[in-house]
């Protein structure tokens, strides 16, 4: 078998890493938009370092097959695993399109909504494939990256027919990593966007990590808000929206409400006499709280961009919860306000007041 990688960020080394361990028997090939880094990652390799490393043990090399930023060279693969920002997607997709071989499949393992669709726009419905991960993993640097947390992955059929899922999923299981077919891939996304609507903006503009959000009220408030309105829009777009978690689970003993909004306009939320839309709300507040707390000692993607003065990737989750709400005739005023402020973030970078302008004050 061979796979494409396509993204070097953390996970997309982090599989890359995974996938092409010897005894796997699959030939990898990590595709970069960059010549000049592939260049450079094609001669050092890629440097992992797992979660049961303490820090004293060397990293696991791992040298893939090929690394370059020409999908013609790439080619014809298998299965191409997509890891872009969600901006990248549609020159992903052009990427694909030109390394897939006829009967192979694409999964995307990307944040936010809208990716899959895109791919499928331009490769196909039956051969797209959408997919979440609870691997965590962060960039060191260029080609180095720390394994934060082992996790599954679940992979759901664009088509619903689950052939191209199950396809896809050979490739886990040849390199030993837990892989389950999910059925509904807009209620395993949405599932996700939930999480991700709840932790990433606010890690990322907080400089916090997943756990730090527990630790504050207004955060908790915000953050469980944030995933309420998700699981409402998804339910007003016609997905269940529950994600992982069981609508009867009290993990935590917190029920997800919040404060926020009360008095003011109509929402998204659910009124208290549906009592369906209730659990489905209050399962997303509780999932987005049991991840913070399994992932409190991880930054999140948004979080480690921000830090890295990359642009954050917030509007295809938050800003696209918002739009969809607005769609379906509802508001998600926590989530529009939360990527508006990521907006703002990303265009202030610029002229940011930094720790050396501070000293300077200071002194």
């Amino acid at each position: 078998m061979r796979v494409a990688v396509v993204g070097p960020g953390a996970l997309g080394c982090f599989l890359a890493g995974a996938l092409a361990r010897p005894s796997s028997g699959i030939d990898v090939v990590l595709v970069d938009r960059d010549p000049a880094r592939a260049e450079r990652i094609g001669r050092s390799g890629l440097s992992i370092q797992d979660p049961e490393d303490d820090g004293g043990d060397a990293p696991r090399p791992v040298h893939p097959a090929l690394v370059t930023a020409d999908p013609t060279r790439a080619g014809p693969c298998d299965l191409a695993l997509v890891t872009v920002k969600a901006r990248d997607t549609a020159s992903a997709a052009e990427t694909v399109a030109a390394l897939l071989a006829e009967d192979g499949v694409c999964a995307s393992l990307q944040n936010g909504l809208g990716n899959v669709e895109r791919l499928a726009e331009r490769l196909g419905a039956t051969r797209v494939v959408a997919g979440v991960t609870t691997h965590g993993a962060t960039l060191l640097e260029e080609g180095r990256i720390r394994h934060t947390g082992s996790g599954e992955t679940v992979l759901a059929s664009f088509d619903r027919s689950g052939e191209p899922a199950r396809r896809a999923a050979k490739a886990f299981d040849a390199a030993g990593l837990p892989v389950t077919i999910g059925e509904d891939w807009r209620e395993l996304l949405w599932g996700k966007v939930a999480v991700n609507a709840a932790i990433n903006a606010l890690t990322a503009l907080l400089r916090v990590k997943n756990g730090a959000l527990l630790e504050s009220e207004a955060a908790r408030e915000i953050a469980t808000e944030a995933a309420r309105e998700a699981a409402a829009t998804a339910r007003a777009t016609g997905s269940p929206g529950r994600g992982a978690a069981d609508p009867a689970d009290e993990a935590h003993g917190h029920d997800g409400e919040s404060r926020l909004g009360e008095g003011g306009p109509p929402t998204g939320r659910t009124d208290r006499d549906d009592p369906e839309g209730e659990a489905v709300e209050r399962a997303a507040a509780e999932r987005a709280i049991q991840v913070m707390a399994a992932t409190a000692g991880n930054r999140s993607s948004a979080l480690q961009d921000a830090l890295a003065g990359r642009p954050l990737e917030v509007d295809a989750i938050n800003g696209e919860i918002a739009r969809a709400a607005a769609r379906a005739g509802i508001r998600a005023p926590v989530n529009d306000l939360l990527a508006r402020l990521c907006r703002a973030h990303d265009e202030l970078a610029t002229e940011r007041i930094g720790a050396e302008h501070r000293a300077d004050e200071q002194g």
